[in-house]
């Protein structure tokens, strides 16, 4: 899919859980903030800068499945993503009717169980009391997700309809080593002395300029937070710069707040493309 973002624009736009490959990935609500930043960077490990060749080969659905078998947080994570975007909760009902042959004790919530077939060549890894497999056929890895098989790919795809869902700022443009040597020196720069606001100081400067209760932010979607927040902050910065033009001969350039000059990404980087250029001969 190249275009992530005018797939999941219908949906966004009127808080909607965007529809992939027949199952519904529902938006992170602001209430549940935080467990989104604390779990879902499961779903985004730089596995490729791991010096292991057999781990850069592989998929990322490849390597989550083995991180979620060996490690309890890592299992615990996905757990998370299940529950916030796809609905996806513990339930008795799911749970292995029957005791570990060994131990003679039931089986444990989530613990990873591998399913066998003697008809089958097919593996399957069920998740107990979720429902969900990992599913290795023919030495290709699968999620199995309501009932509906996930290929690697797709389960790239659904990452980014993640990220992009729910992180206003996200951004996934592949770029160089040096690239993003030099956007992320121009922002610490930038930035330096600022202090970011959490999640409460972004609610509460919302509250101050709309009236809207925190109760009612709580039940929005992540991303319209973070934009209702910049929305604000570029009508007050209108309003200050054409109340400034009232006052001075000399006048300082007015971005409308609502229909806006097109811009490329990171182009307050680069103060024109011949010298975005030269940075890279």
């Amino acid at each position: 899919m190249e275009d992530i973002w005018k797939f999941i624009e219908p949906y966004v736009a009127f808080d909607k859980p965007v529809e992939y490959e027949g199952f519904k990935i529902y938006p992170i609500k602001t209430k549940d903030y935080y467990e989104f930043v604390n779990n879902y960077v499961i779903l985004r490990l730089e596995k490729n800068k791991i010096p292991d060749i057999q781990i850069i080969q592989m998929s990322y659905l490849e390597y989550l499945f083995g991180l979620i078998c060996e490690n309890e947080d890592a299992r615990n994570s996905f757990f998370v993503v299940l529950k916030l975007s796809f609905g996806i909760e513990f339930s008795q009902k799911k749970m292995v009717p029957y005791n570990d042959p060994i131990t003679n004790k039931p089986f444990k919530k989530g613990q990873m169980l591998q399913l066998f077939n003697k008809n089958s060549e097919v593996v399957r890894f069920y998740i107990n009391g979720y429902g969900v497999q990992f599913i290795i056929d023919n030495n290709k890895i699968y999620l199995l997700l309501s009932g509906k098989r996930i290929t690697a790919t797709q389960f790239d795809e659904i990452i980014r309809i993640i990220f992009y869902q729910n992180d206003y700022s996200y951004d996934d443009t592949p770029m160089s080593a040096d690239f993003k040597r030099v956007i992320d020196e121009y922002y610490s720069l930038k930035n330096k002395g600022l202090i970011t606001p959490n999640i409460e100081d972004k609610m509460i400067d919302i509250m101050s300029q709309t009236g809207l209760k925190k109760n009612e932010l709580c039940e929005m979607p992540l991303r319209t937070i973070d934009k209702l927040l910049s929305t604000i902050q570029d009508a007050i910065n209108y309003q200050i710069a054409h109340t400034y033009n009232l006052l001075k001969t000399e006048k300082v350039d007015i971005d409308d707040w609502v229909i806006k000059k097109k811009r490329e990404r990171y182009s307050e980087v680069f103060s024109n493309a011949d010298e975005m250029e030269n940075k890279f001969k």
